[in-house]
């Protein structure tokens, strides 16, 4: 009869578990749909907001550039670069921020197709010389046989684009910014070295965060925005791929990229 109690007794503790248990999950449901919507609509007020703002100040931008072909004194130019100067950071960050909601939106539904990863770093650093050449750097592409992965292919000069305007960006001038491409059994991995202020240890762990707190001027002054490298983390990541890092401060940096390769 004790027995038959007791078990009595759990049977009936268990049910009333598996109902708190039950209520819990349908909570936690809901609440997981009403994240689901908020995030929708801030997405949604992002985007018109990104959009709603980027038009005036490319039109400033635009404004800006036409006066300072006119007859101007030193000073009234002085004045219009800076105009100019800080319609396009604001518009460069929009970009960076729009981009942002994209990708937290959909990158991992975008349509791949086998990319040749060789021609298209090659490509990359190719029209990125030029703006080395405006800090008197070098780009230095070591390039081996032609290797395939699956990609979207303008996804990815994004990441390439972003990581390389940074070791631009962060470097100072005459200094030689290297990228290596290294074939390995089932992936491919891309280093982009280069001799910069690099970063202190506290910092390495965070730059990946998209409203991070390290962010730092280049050496010429260019203007942080800190997006990029979170843009890049979630496109690499959507590719199946990994991204981390190799810094010394006041030594330089080192980034990795590596993707699984296509079978062809």
């Amino acid at each position: 009869i004790i027995i038959a109690a007791l078990l009595k007794r759990n049977i009936n503790q268990a049910k009333r578990n598996s109902k708190i248990i039950q209520l819990r999950n349908q909570e936690l449901q809901e609440t997981l749909l009403k994240l689901e919507d908020a995030n929708e609509n801030y997405a949604r007020v992002m985007k018109v907001m990104a959009h709603d703002l980027k038009n005036p100040l490319i039109g400033i931008a635009a404004i800006s550039t036409f006066m300072l072909e006119s007859n101007n004194t030193l000073k009234d130019n002085e004045s219009l670069e800076v105009i100019k100067s800080a319609a396009e950071n604001a518009t460069e960050l929009i970009n960076e921020i729009l981009n942002s909601v994209l990708t937290s939106q959909g990158e991992k539904d975008f349509i791949k197709s086998e990319v040749n990863i060789q021609f298209l770093v090659k490509e990359c650093v190719s029209l990125l010389k030029v703006k080395a050449n405006e800090k008197k750097q070098r780009l230095i592409l070591k390039s081996y046989d032609d290797i395939y992965i699956l990609a979207n292919k303008e996804k990815l000069w994004r990441v390439f684009n972003n990581i390389i305007i940074n070791a631009i960006k962060f470097s100072h001038e005459r200094t030689i910014i290297e990228i290596d491409i290294i074939d390995e059994e089932n992936k491919v991995v891309i280093s982009i070295t280069d001799n910069g202020i690099g970063l202190p240890q506290d910092f390495e762990h965070q730059v990946f965060d998209m409203f991070t707190e390290t962010k730092r001027f280049g050496t010429a002054g260019e203007k942080p925005f800190g997006l990029g490298l979170s843009i890049s983390k979630q496109i690499i990541e959507a590719h199946n791929g990994k991204i981390w890092l190799n810094s010394t401060e006041n030594r330089g940096t080192t980034f990795y990229l590596s993707f699984p390769k296509s079978l062809r």
